[in-house]
């Protein structure tokens, strides 16, 4: 229900007969559900991982991980022979009210990892994007703008704006 996670639903709805998973909170899922997810979860009351097994036995081709951690390790489980496990965040590194350092390193720690033999025992790919590290990339930088205005233009992506401020706050 984020702005990745938005952006993200609309690009997918541009792709056809495309299935979309959500992780958010209930109280999120008809926003979600409006903008093209297809199976909303509710990440804090069910174990998505069950929730996607039930609808998708097999997996899912294509996972996008913000939140790194355990969750990697889960979202890699939850690929299906061939899929694409694409990971941009570490939201969990993050997390709680407090940031103590014992409690970053006990996530770093917990970062997943995984040996070539094993993606190519199990036939899965997984990848990393940080558009900060794209600054030398001015070409694909400037493709991907352009498809992206394009699909602006044809009204199959629009900014979803939760709200405005004036500058002073």
């Amino acid at each position: 229900a984020g702005g990745v996670g938005i952006a993200a639903t609309q690009l997918c709805k541009t792709v056809k007969d495309v299935t979309v998973f959500g992780t958010a909170s209930a109280s999120k899922h008809e926003t979600i559900s409006e903008g093209g997810v297809t199976h909303p979860i509710d990440y804090r009351t069910k174990d998505y991982v069950e929730e996607v097994r039930k609808i998708s036995p097999k997996g899912l081709d294509v996972i996008l991980d913000p939140l790194g951690g355990s969750d990697t390790h889960k979202a890699y489980n939850l690929l299906k022979p061939m899929g694409k496990l694409i990971t941009y965040g570490a939201a969990n590194m993050l997390a709680g009210q407090k940031k103590n350092l014992l409690a970053v390193a006990k996530n770093w720690y917990h970062q997943f990892s995984i040996h070539t033999l094993s993606l190519i025992q199990g036939n899965k790919s997984v990848c990393g994007f940080h558009l900060g590290y794209l600054d030398g990339e001015m070409e694909l930088i400037t493709q991907a703008m352009n498809t992206i205005m394009d699909l602006y233009k044809e009204g199959k992506i629009k900014p979803r704006i939760d709200s405005t401020w004036h500058l002073e706050q």
